[in-house]
């Protein structure tokens, strides 16, 4: 707990957090909100005496600004931990009558691009309940709009059907009237449940002038706490308890009610049914912003491309690709100007794709390469200045000339591919060992200058710019001529002689006036490092140049280098390569770069 806190109580200034899909900060009136509530009204709302009394008019207060907000009646709100156990109640509410093999032969039905909290729930109680019924996705075109053909096809056997209101990734949102129509011009009687949580205060949601059965809902997604939230259920739809107890919420849903987290939301229905009193942007002010963000991420990425029809998604996701570039490469780039993104859905980080751009027909290099961008609707126009201010740094690094020194021996992969060549900046000379296309792309980035002269190794022994080239049975040694270390390259990569594995460090073993702290980064992301370096024994070494640095650098006497990055594993293998052309005492950090870069911040400015 005092690692949390001491963690917590440092400011993060730099950070602009652009991942609101998947959760927002609480707003301060938020929390003073609730910090007054835990005070006054710490009554338990189902005690008779006047404390108890307190704490359930906060209940009411809020069930009826939402009822407002939804068009519909009070008690068609029921309080609950977030949409998941909102999602999980509906789907066991209608389930239930069909356990014991009833549903055999029909269908569960729900859109290819649901949150997998939906199709994950009627997989779990089908199987639980022994419901027998086919879980099938909805296909959905390249627009992420549902195939309708399908949609007529299969409703007629189907027991129950879920949509969503806006995609969590793309921001594609649903046009809920004309889909009403369709579903229930075929079956008045389907139970239909609409995930509603990218919703909240960014479409119109009256949801008591629909005949939508159950929406769930978030407190989290939209500035308030997170493990709480609210499920409307129309009146007359089957309802079972997911979890039974004391009786409160009119035995709809047993445990004591979260009072302060409800107080929250009931203020986020407040300020979403008066615009006067709200901290929330409009939308024609959002949508400005949005393409404010665009243009300025096109500057930086020319070859961006857009996943999601802008004049069907929402004002405050943007969805894109980059060609050349992958999803956690663009994190990595992103990251390190202190802006934050995902690839995707924050629950589903394990996945190396999107399923929502699979299920939309995009192609696999658009999948893979995948981020979204969100914001919240009290994103200023303070915040995107300064976003557009970190792209703009962003732009001009990555497209400005390599800082790199004089001359250097660069491989891109050098654990995996024998890719290399060697340049000399005082010569404006490459020589690239390979004519590959990867190798001429490689220089060609490394100096966009006209006038370089290019040649390639002829397989015999070679000085040049400060290395020798031998060739050997099956690759090449390349020698530092300085130094007269060297390293063995094949087609698979580097050999690396058989060493100790390096010592592992946690960031509580360091010490700045001993150490020697080697940010281990892909090129793109050293680039792309906003922030001022809070410490001058810190270092940054790009993925290409690797090799340059462990056989050209001079680490005796002086402090004991330490390696660190994104990845454990890369900073280790870095070391490992260090220990093995000769370096006495190089060791790997097994935390994060942002760890250790907050770390290094504390010892400079040290925080009260």
């Amino acid at each position: 707990m005092s690692f949390l806190l001491s963690a917590h109580s440092s400011h993060y200034p730099h950070e602009i957090f652009m991942d609101a899909n998947a959760t927002t900060p609480v707003l301060p009136a938020l929390q003073e909100l609730m910090s007054k509530v835990y005070q006054t009204h710490y009554g338990n709302p189902s005690s008779p005496h006047y404390a108890g009394i307190r704490a359930k008019r906060v209940l009411n207060d809020t069930r009826n600004a939402g009822a407002h907000l939804f068009a519909c009646e009070p008690d068609q709100i029921i309080f609950m931990s977030g949409a998941t156990e909102g999602i999980n109640t509906a789907v066991l509410s209608v389930l239930q009558s069909y356990a014991g093999g009833k549903g055999k032969g029909c269908y569960l039905l729900y859109s290819a691009t649901e949150h997998k909290a939906v199709p994950e729930a009627l997989r779990h109680w089908n199987t639980l309940l022994q419901v027998e019924a086919e879980v099938m996705a909805i296909p959905v075109d390249r627009e992420g709009q549902i195939d309708l053909e399908f949609l007529r096809a299969h409703v007629g056997d189907a027991l129950m059907i879920c949509t969503m209101g806006a995609n969590n990734e793309t921001g594609v949102y649903c046009d809920l009237a004309a889909l009403e129509r369709e579903i229930r011009a075929l079956r008045s009687d389907i139970p239909w449940l609409v995930d509603c949580v990218q919703m909240l205060g960014k479409r119109p949601i009256a949801l008591g002038k629909t005949t939508i059965d159950y929406a769930p809902f978030s407190a989290h997604k939209l500035y308030g706490p997170k493990g709480v939230g609210a499920l409307y259920v129309r009146t007359g739809a089957p309802f079972t308890p997911l979890q039974t107890g004391g009786g409160q919420e009119r035995g709809l849903r047993g445990g004591t009610e979260n009072v302060a987290g409800i107080a929250a939301l009931g203020q986020i229905f407040t300020w979403l049914n008066d615009r006067a009193i709200s901290p929330f942007q409009d939308s024609e002010t959002l949508y400005g912003y949005r393409q404010t963000i665009i243009d300025a991420l096109q500057s930086a990425f020319p070859k961006l491309t857009l996943n999601q029809p802008l004049d069907r998604s929402l004002a405050t996701t943007i969805n894109f690709s980059v060609a050349g570039y992958s999803s956690s490469e663009l994190i990595a780039i992103f990251d390190a100007a202190g802006i934050r993104v995902s690839a995707g859905s924050a629950c589903s980080t394990g996945g190396a794709r999107s399923f929502v751009l699979d299920a939309m027909g995009l192609p696999t290099w658009q999948s893979e390469g995948a981020i979204r961008m969100s914001f919240g609707p009290a994103f200023s126009q303070a915040d995107l200045d300064t976003l557009c201010e970190r792209l703009t740094f962003i732009r001009d690094k990555i497209t400005g000339a390599n800082p790199w020194g004089q001359g250097a021996l660069y491989i891109p992969d050098p654990m995996t591919s024998g890719s290399a060549w060697i340049m000399c900046r005082t010569t404006q000379q490459a020589l690239a060992l390979t004519d590959s296309p990867d190798v001429m792309q490689g220089i060609e980035s490394c100096c966009p200058e006209t006038d370089w002269q290019i040649q390639v190794w002829n397989k015999e022994s070679q000085d040049f710019a400060g290395f020798r080239l031998h060739r050997e049975a099956n690759g090449v040694r390349i020698t530092a001529l300085a130094t007269e270390r060297s390293i063995q390259l094949t087609d698979a990569g580097i050999v690396v002689a058989h060493t100790p594995s390096p010592k592992l460090m946690a960031v509580s073993e360091f010490n700045c006036e001993q150490m020697t702290f080697i940010d281990v980064r892909e090129q793109s992301e050293a680039l792309a490092q906003y922030h001022e370096y809070p410490s001058p024994c810190l270092q940054t070494i790009p993925r290409a140049l690797w090799c340059d640095y462990v056989l050209r650098a001079e680490p005796e006497g002086s402090p004991r280098p330490i390696f660190f990055c994104r990845s454990g594993n890369r900073a280790t293998e870095v070391a490992r390569l260090a220990l093995s052309v000769g370096w006495q005492d190089a060791c790997a950090c097994n935390a994060a770069a942002s760890e250790v870069f907050d770390w290094l911040r504390r010892q400079k400015t040290p925080v009260e």
